[in-house]
């Protein structure tokens, strides 16, 4: 089961955290894309932190703990679309 965790950092921005259950006989994948519509955001993927600005796309896997945060006072708008992927369409 995905938990999605909301953190109010500062009245403007909210760190949005989402664990992923490892291993265990889970037989689906779940893919996301993050697309910046405005402003900038900061993704990281486990240990690896990834920059986006205005107009970015970032595709990946969600196998590890996954943290969004937005490291501007500015607002920030953003897509997120995800995908499922079963082990029986590999």
């Amino acid at each position: 089961m995905r938990r999605l965790q909301r953190r109010r950092a500062r009245d403007e921005i909210d760190d949005i955290f989402a664990d992923e259950p490892r291993g265990g006989g889970r037989d689906t994948r779940v893919h996301q894309q993050v697309w910046v519509l405005e402003g900038a955001i900061d993704v990281t993927l486990g240990v690896e932190r990834h920059r986006l600005r205005e107009g970015d796309c970032l595709a990946m896997q969600l196998d590890r703990p996954t943290m969004f945060h937005n490291p501007t006072r500015k607002p920030t708008r953003y897509a997120v679309v995800s995908a499922t992927e079963t082990s029986s369409r590999r």
